[in-house]
């Protein structure tokens, strides 16, 4: 039971009125900057620290 976890969400029905907005946010090309950036930080952070190039592959006391 402890691996299981069942969720269970009602979510409203959207009306055609909301779909037909004009898009709200970012861009996908402000937000692929965004992410250049940020994998420029971790590789500035894992410098010389052999194959831990992301946060994701840091392990240990590396974190």
């Amino acid at each position: 039971m402890i691996d299981r976890f069942d969720l269970h969400i009602d979510v409203p029905p959207v009306a055609y009125s909301d779909l037909d907005l004009p898009p709200s946010g970012d861009s996908s090309a402000t937000v692929a900057v965004r992410v250049a950036n940020a994998r420029a930080v971790q590789a500035k952070r894992f410098a010389g620290h052999g194959d831990v190039a992301l946060n994701a592959d840091a392990e240990g006391a590396l974190l």
